[in-house]
């Protein structure tokens, strides 16, 4: 009778290598993933409208000095917590067209795009902050209107009557235009143009106008280091609350 032999089993030496390989990956994936400095980031695109030798309104403030202190508080701030990617449209002190920032815009992958204005108006008592989202029936409406309802919500303290408004450009004759305003709830198609920032970005966009420059208490208000620090830590809490995210407490010496 003959038996069988029993066959000798080798063992393929990658197998360990692969095994320790794996678990690089999987421990390195977790860390990245506390960390939250993988892809996952989100990529926020702040905007100061004007800069440079373009003020923007002009009134008891220049409107682009103001934007670029909101747009610098709220930078620093983003630049606090590692879930968020800061893509500054263009540095402090310098104009840009708007052509130009949709291109940085697009080009950087951008998740989100907040863009800071003030208003101005004759009547110097004439206040408040206006909120706009990208017009009913674009792609990005829904997300662009949730966006701008966060940023309401945080602000209602400091402004109760702010409210999400949609703004057209309404022609008046030949290259002339007015800015028609509406509530968010009218989803009436008035086949006009709006922000061309909303126009031309392939992302949702959120245009605020903040102050009136022309009005004393806005700017007593709003337009010094502690007023564009509240300012910018509640644009992060509106971006925190709209992604769902905890806001993390201001580190200190900041």
């Amino acid at each position: 009778m003959t038996g069988k032999k029993k066959k000798k089993t080798l063992r393929n030496p990658l197998i360990p290598l692969l095994a320790v390989l794996l678990a690089f990956v999987v421990i390195g994936a977790a860390f990245s993933g506390c960390l939250n400095t993988g892809s996952d980031r989100i990529r926020v695109a702040i905007d100061a409208a004007y800069g440079g030798d373009q003020t923007g309104y002009t009134g008891i403030i220049n409107e682009a000095d103001f934007n670029e202190g909101i747009v610098n508080a709220l930078c620093e701030r983003l630049m606090q917590d590692q879930r968020f990617i800061t893509i500054r449209t263009h540095e402090a002190g310098t104009a840009q067209s708007v052509l130009n920032t949709v291109k940085e815009v697009n080009e950087r992958n951008a998740d989100m795009v907040l863009s800071i204005h003030a208003a101005y108006d004759p009547d110097p008592e004439k206040t408040g902050m206006r909120i706009y989202a990208e017009k009913p029936g674009t792609s990005d409406n829904e997300r662009s209107l949730g966006f701008a309802e966060a940023i309401r919500q945080v602000f209602a303290q400091e402004y109760p009557e702010a409210a999400v408004s949609y703004m057209y450009y309404e022609p008046l004759g030949v290259d002339k235009y007015q800015m028609k305003v509406v509530p968010c709830s009218d989803e009436t198609d008035y086949g006009l143009e709006t922000w061309t920032l909303m126009e031309k970005t392939l992302v949702p966009t959120v245009v605020t106008e903040q102050i009136y420059v022309s009005n004393e208490t806005d700017v007593s208000a709003w337009a010094n280091e502690e007023g564009y620090k509240k300012a910018g830590e509640l644009y992060y809490q509106a971006l925190c609350e709209y992604y769902g995210l905890k806001p993390l407490p201001v580190q200190e010496g900041q």
